[in-house]
């Protein structure tokens, strides 16, 4: 019997255990050897190349795995790094602030500014008026 259009014939043996089993699936109306054996084939092949696409995408994991462990450790680095940055920012802050308040006393003491500090409105300080009139009462 030749082969069908967009088929190819070819002789096979097969155990006689394997042709029984595939006659039981070939009892079913309108399915052949010939189809059942090339479903059959069909799914081996296509499961070997899925299986090839699944240990690459493992290996792929395993690469994007190992980079993002990597990253991790680069980014807990940084957050470090960043935290030790701030606390010698916010020591140098001081010492510039504790800086300018010794140019401003050293300038006050050069000029001799006296810096303003209000009186309490219960205590007032005598003006210059007010002393002269008390020497002369006492």
């Amino acid at each position: 019997m030749p082969a069908r259009q967009g088929h190819t014939s070819i002789n096979v043996s097969l155990p006689d255990d394997l042709v029984a089993r595939v006659d039981v699936l070939a009892r079913k109306p309108g399915v052949t050897r010939s189809q059942v054996v090339a479903e059959a084939i069909r799914g081996m092949l296509e499961g070997t190349a899925s299986q090839t696409l699944l240990e690459g995408l493992h290996a792929r994991l395993a690469t994007s795995g190992t980079a993002l462990t990597t990253l991790d450790q680069a980014i807990k680095a940084l957050t470090l790094r960043v935290g030790e940055m701030q606390q010698s920012i916010e020591a140098l802050t001081k010492r510039a602030q504790h800086w300018q308040e010794e140019a401003n006393e050293a300038s006050d003491r050069t000029t001799g500014y006296i810096p303003y500090s209000p009186q309490p409105p219960n205590e007032q300080t005598p003006t210059g008026w007010t002393r002269i009139f008390r020497r002369l009462m006492e």
